[in-house]
């Protein structure tokens, strides 16, 4: 992506279920791990209105489509990479007043988080 900031995300929680009971041994929390979530991927880029990739994220926004995404570390040469199905969340703008305009957009990943060498 031209113009890439920086990247947060994905971060993978576990969701909590509480089976704590009246009998539960010294009335300690009980519980077991449920769904693991995946979390939002987010970014910044230098806005550019005429950049093809900034439409697309916006096209994918707006018609909901389900992308293929992968975030390559900058770990050469190795290029370990993190790749993921998401759908495009946000797409915002930032004009400050000095300084360089910027897009900010976010993608919901669904389902697991693959990794990989080779970029």
């Amino acid at each position: 992506m031209p113009g890439l900031g920086d990247i947060t995300g994905p971060d993978e929680t576990v969701d909590w279920l509480d089976l704590t009971a009246h009998d539960s041994p010294s009335a300690f929390e009980e519980g077991v791990p449920t769904i693991i979530r995946t979390g939002t991927v987010a970014a910044s880029m230098a806005y550019d209105p005429a950049d093809a990739v900034q439409a697309a994220c916006l096209s994918d926004l707006q018609t909901k489509r389900l992308g293929t995404w992968r975030v390559v570390l900058n770990d050469t040469p190795t290029n370990t990479y993190l790749q993921f199905s998401g759908y495009v969340l946000s797409m915002g703008h930032s004009f400050p007043v000095t300084g360089a305009l910027t897009r900010n957009f976010a993608v919901r990943v669904t389902g697991s988080i693959t990794t990989g060498t080779g970029g």
